[in-house]
């Protein structure tokens, strides 16, 4: 949904809706009782996803493309990043 301006300003429901989510499940998903909840690395990457949803739910106030854009990239880094060490072993 922020492939491109015109799609972050006609899918502006859908991305506030899913960046709420993000940014939930990332606060969830650090506390000490999750797995891996404790690890340094981990919640480093729970942090950068809730940065990046912060991100998008303010540029979409802020009607800033640019903003949400990089809040996205930084979604599919953090992700990225945790799945290939967390995930898929």
């Amino acid at each position: 949904a922020v492939a491109n301006e015109a799609a972050f300003k006609a899918n502006k429901e859908q991305l506030l809706h899913e960046a709420a989510i993000f940014a939930a499940l990332a606060q969830i998903m650090k506390q000490e009782t999750m797995p891996d909840g404790t690890d340094a690395t981990y919640v480093e990457y729970c942090d950068e996803l809730r940065t990046g949803s912060t991100m998008i739910l303010d540029a979409i106030k802020l009607d800033n493309y640019d903003q949400a854009s990089k809040g996205a990239s930084m979604i599919n880094t953090s992700c990225t990043n945790c799945h290939d060490l967390y995930r898929n072993n």
